[in-house]
């Protein structure tokens, strides 16, 4: 049988994921901007939603998480 863990990966927020890609890709379109809205419509489906605030404590959680599952 088959097990699958989904996750969920999200920023503190809309605004802090905002200002990422911004950084990161120097503009965010339109296009961008909605897909992100679309994408956080399905975080509800995820087993589990980690929130990407603080990178060693994020990577503590992701790996625990999947330890777990394994």
């Amino acid at each position: 049988m088959l097990t699958i863990l989904t996750l969920y990966i999200s920023a503190p927020s809309f605004n802090e994921l905002k200002k990422r890609v911004e950084g990161r890709d120097g503009f965010i379109s339109e296009e961008r901007i909605n897909r992100i809205k679309l994408e956080e419509a399905y975080k509800e489906y995820a087993d589990v939603v980690l929130v990407n605030d603080n990178l060693d404590t994020f990577l503590k959680e992701a790996k625990k998480v999947i330890h777990d599952f394994i």
